[in-house]
C-alpha cells in the first residue's frame, strides 16, 4: 500500500508534493509504530467461524451472508440522515446544488462491486442481542474492507479499530475516488457536529434567544442536513 503511494507521489507536481509528503511520512510512522493501528493483529485474529456467499446490504453498516447479519471490521458507511452535495459551495447555498443522501450514493457506488463479489467472511466475535458478527471479509486474496475504502465506497472506522484502514482512506481521498468526488465529511465528524448543534438547541430550550442567533442555528442545521430546508411553493 505504502509502495503504491510512494510511486504515485513521483508523478505529482512540486507544490502538491510539498503538501502531501509530510502527511504521508507522519501517517507511515503511525501506521508502523502505533498499537492503535495494529491492523495485522486484527486481520489475523483466529476466527470463530467462517461464512461464504454474496454480501447483501441490511441497514447502514451491516450485511447478510448465509442468513447471518455481519459488519465488516474497520468499515464505516454514511449515516442515513447524512447529506452530501457536489462540492462545498453547494452545502453553503442549497439553492445552487441539490443535496443528496450520502448513504444512497454509497449504496449505488458499491452495489455492482458487492453483487459480483463472492465473499469469505471470517467472524471474529458477535455483538448485541442480534449477535451481529464482526468480520474480516475476503474475495480470494483481496480484502473486501480495504477495497471498499480504496474505491471510496465507505470510510475508515476510527474509534473502535483505531483507524486500521486510514491509509486506504487517505489514498482514496487524495485521488478523489467514489464519495470523495463530492463534498462529504466522515460519518464520525458528521455525528459530532450534529450532537453539538442539538446540544446548542437544547441549551436554548425554554429561553428567549436572540432571533438572529436562532436563525443562524437553523441555517447551520440545514447545511449539515439535520433539518430539511423548506421547499419553495
Amino acid at each position: 500500500m505504502l509502495a503504491i503511494l510512494s510511486n504515485d507521489l513521483s508523478a505529482m507536481n512540486g507544490q502538491l508534493k510539498n503538501k502531501v509528503l509530510p502527511l504521508l511520512i507522519g501517517l507511515a510512522i503511525v501506521y508502523f509504530l502505533s498499537p492503535m493501528f495494529s491492523r495485522f493483529g486484527r486481520l489475523e485474529a483466529e476466527p470463530k467461524y467462517t461464512l461464504s456467499g454474496t454480501l447483501v446490504r441490511k441497514g447502514v453498516n451491516s450485511f447478510v451472508v448465509e442468513g447471518q447479519r455481519i459488519a465488516i471490521l474497520g468499515v464505516k458507511f454514511p449515516y442515513a440522515d447524512q447529506s452530501c452535495t457536489e462540492d462545498e459551495e453547494g452545502l453553503q447555498d442549497l439553492n445552487k446544488q441539490p443535496v443528496f443522501s450520502c448513504l444512497q450514493r454509497a449504496n449505488q457506488l458499491s452495489s455492482d462491486y458487492l453483487s459480483a463479489t463472492s465473499a469469505r467472511c471470517e467472524i471474529l466475535f458477535e455483538v448485541g442481542q442480534e449477535k451481529v458478527g464482526i468480520a474480516n471479509c475476503f474475495s480470494g486474496d483481496t480484502n473486501i474492507g480495504s477495497e471498499l475504502i480504496l474505491k471510496g465506497y465507505a470510510y475508515a472506522e476510527r474509534s473502535f479499530t483505531g483507524g486500521m484502514y486510514l491509509p486506504e482512506e487517505y489514498w482514496s481521498r487524495i485521488k478523489l475516488r467514489g464519495l470523495w468526488q463530492n463534498y462529504t465529511i466522515h460519518p464520525e465528524d458528521f455525528r459530532e457536529r450534529k450532537e453539538e448543534l442539538i446540544k446548542r438547541i437544547k441549551e436554548h430550550r425554554g429561553k428567549f434567544p436572540d432571533p438572529l442567533e436562532t436563525m443562524k442555528m437553523i441555517e447551520e442545521l440545514q447545511r449539515q442536513g439535520v433539518l430539511e430546508k423548506p421547499s419553495k411553493q
